[in-house]
């Protein structure tokens, strides 16, 4: 029997791989004897399965034979911003963890793209790394949200109604005010308003529902009396 699995982290049950036979066998690999955790790790593994025979019967020993295969990476998702006089950079240096070199990417539309953002000529948006996984391990994927920023003086504003973005927590994501404030407002990667809101908002922690986005980078441009502070953020769509 040959089989190929993936190193999901899970371990497999020896004995579901026994069809028919006693299940009162011992399994070894290279001599010693074996557990299902063996096949946790990638590699090639030829385990025996031995039945031992009550004499004069003999033992009766079935042969298998365990492809495992490590699952895809495609790193982890980042959000980005790059200068519009930057000079280009490779996609793939802007996810975190450690991806795997031979994936794809596809840019803000669903087109393929080479791995390298030009900041002089975008496009911003999210752009999708796919690595394709050794059957039976699925593909995976991640993604860079890319915001490109003229780098002409604008940036976030300090100001006396500091704020600081904490996240995501479902499709909420938490700010934390120093100082009250009365309006917000969520820009895209394109300059637009995508969605704003007005009325008091106290001191502390604020859970602001954004649920009616896409994923993407935004900015989020909190305003109050004592003035304005901008923020950048990355949201991702359920």
């Amino acid at each position: 029997m040959s089989t190929a699995l993936c190193a999901s982290g899970s371990t497999p049950v020896l004995l579901s791989f026994v069809n028919g036979g006693d299940p009162t066998g011992i399994f070894f690999y290279n001599g010693q004897a074996a557990t299902g955790a063996l096949l946790t790790a990638p590699g090639q593994y030829d385990i025996s399965y031995v039945v031992y025979g009550t004499a004069p019967c003999v033992n009766d020993t079935a042969e298998m034979s365990f492809t495992v295969n490590a699952p895809a990476n495609a790193g982890s998702s980042t959000s980005v911003t790059l200068c519009s006089n930057a000079p280009p950079a490779t996609l793939i240096s802007l996810l975190g963890g450690t991806p795997d070199t031979n994936g794809t990417w596809t840019g803000p539309v669903g087109q393929l793209v080479s791995g390298v953002i030009d900041p002089a000529v975008g496009p911003p948006g999210l752009y999708t790394y796919t690595v394709a996984g050794a059957p039976p391990c699925v593909q995976a994927q991640a993604f860079v949200a890319i915001v490109i920023d003229p780098c002409q003086s604008v940036g976030e504003i300090a100001s006396n109604i500091a704020a600081r973005w904490f996240g995501q927590d479902g499709l909420d994501h938490l700010i934390v005010l120093e100082r009250a404030a009365r309006r917000f407002e969520v820009i895209d990667s394109q300059g637009r308003v995508a969605h704003a809101w007005s009325g008091l908002l106290t001191p502390g922690l604020q859970r602001i529902d954004l649920s009616m986005l896409g994923s993407g980078a935004y900015v989020l441009r909190v305003h109050g009396d004592a003035g304005t502070v901008a923020l950048r953020m990355q949201h991702q769509a359920r």
